[in-house]
């Protein structure tokens, strides 16, 4: 059974030590698309399927025990009913990656592997995969009845406060506006009350980065937010008090400061499919050729949250399962070629002796 935060608060209780994981893009059925590379016809993603398990077999034999796993966004690689398809004003990937069974399925077996987790609370976060890349009410629906939480919400951990929010809002909300006012009320609302000094820590969890590389980067891009959207936000979060911003969408690593220094993005790579330089500035697959080899490996990041600040490292599976003195996974020591239709970024959290008000 998967344990799942209620909606306003996770932990009432604050503690010496909690770990937490976060993880992005486990995209179950990403790596098994044709388009990206897949062999076959992309009915099968045991490759993806063993990912995740690696996962939650590092994530239940950390000590201290994580407090909660985030996954933020893309779970599924298939989209969800109630889009709006291309020729209805939808963006033409609801055509592309639309398929029920498929959607079903893989919703399944995201679930049965989160199932695992051994008494840790699961928290999911959704990625353009999982509503849809112009996302509808009916596509959103379909979504929280899945995995049986909102779109966007807050909880506390101990003197920490999450945010959760629905990033692929920020980024095409045409056809569900009124559920981008209230999710856009709704955060006003919260960080109005964390300037206030509610919390020790305040991060925000979601699945677009608001930014790469620079805060003035041009917003003219797949993986990242559109600047107007960023100057209407950032500003409020760092007078918020919010330090950090944890993120997947790119499928590789990257971290980014504000210009003053103040809020730092944390983009994680995939739990599945690992994208190349090559593949991400043209993305498309380059699989099978040297461009399309990827630096990186899949694994997690761990996050240490103290009195002083918040610490994070990524860890490739294979070094991690060794230091916790797990049998290695299948493709172990291999790079993983596979763009997961959940993407999966893990951090585990050493949170600070803090006596919070939750």
């Amino acid at each position: 059974m998967i344990r799942r935060p209620p909606r306003s608060t996770l932990s009432s209780s604050s503690a010496a030590s909690d770990v937490y994981k976060r993880q992005a893009d486990t995209q179950l059925g990403f790596a098994a698309d044709p388009g990206w590379g897949g062999d076959g016809d992309g009915a099968t993603w045991d490759q993806e399927i063993a990912l995740a398990e690696r996962l939650v077999d590092c994530v239940n034999a950390l000590r201290p025990k994580p407090r909660f796993l985030v996954v933020c966004g893309d779970l599924v690689h298939a989209l969800p009913p109630g889009l709006k398809m291309a020729n209805e004003g939808g963006n033409p990937t609801a055509d592309r990656y639309t398929n029920h069974a498929n959607w079903l399925r893989q919703n399944s077996d995201f679930k049965r592997i989160m199932g695992r987790l051994d008494g840790i609370p699961l928290v999911c976060v959704c990625g353009n995969h999982d509503v849809g890349d112009r996302p509808t009410p009916a596509s959103i629906v379909q979504y929280e009845a899945q995995h049986l939480q909102p779109h966007y919400f807050g909880f506390w951990c101990g003197g920490m406060r999450g945010l959760v929010l629905n990033a692929q809002l920020l980024k095409d909300s045409i056809h569900a506006l009124e559920i981008h006012a209230a999710q856009q009320e709704w955060l006003d609302v919260e960080l109005a009350k964390l300037a206030q000094g509610e919390a020790k820590h305040a991060v925000v969890f979601q699945h677009i980065p608001w930014f790469l590389r620079s805060e003035r980067e041009s917003g003219n891009c797949y993986f990242n937010l559109p600047l107007a959207t960023r100057e209407a936000w950032i500003g409020k979060m760092k007078a918020a008090g919010v330090t950090k911003v944890f993120c997947g969408h790119y499928h590789r690593n990257a971290t980014a400061l504000t210009d003053d220094g103040v809020l730092e993005m944390v983009v994680t790579s995939a739990v599945g499919r690992q994208m190349s330089e090559a593949e991400i500035l043209a993305n498309k697959s380059f699989k099978g050729t040297p461009e399309g080899v990827s630096d990186t490996r899949s694994g997690m990041r761990i996050v240490t949250v103290k009195e002083s600040g918040i610490e994070h490292e990524y860890e490739e599976f294979d070094a991690l399962e060794a230091r916790l003195g797990l049998q290695a996974g299948r493709g172990a020591g291999k790079p993983v070629l596979v763009r997961a239709a959940i993407l999966a970024v893990a951090l585990a959290w050493i949170s600070w002796k803090h006596q919070g008000k939750r």
